[in-house]
């Protein structure tokens, strides 16, 4: 069968295709929770946000994290 066919009876099949994760439902949630722990944003603020908004959010939380374990 070809992909549109088995997309027709698994619609999860598109979301992995277009997903920018290898695991969609396991790696948003593990960057959730760190954007909860170490953004301290609720977990709601997190839901909201686009997609974009979280990427760069995440990023920027990286960087910060990144600098801080330079200085020590």
């Amino acid at each position: 069968m070809n992909f549109f066919v088995l997309a027709a009876e698994d619609p999860q099949l598109i979301v992995n295709f277009l997903s920018l994760y290898k695991n969609p439902a396991a790696d948003i949630e593990k960057e959730i929770i760190q954007l909860v722990y170490y953004g301290n944003l609720s977990y709601l603020d997190i839901k909201f946000m686009p997609f974009f908004v979280r990427q760069l959010w995440f990023e920027e939380i990286k960087k910060i994290k990144q600098e801080e374990n330079k200085v020590e």
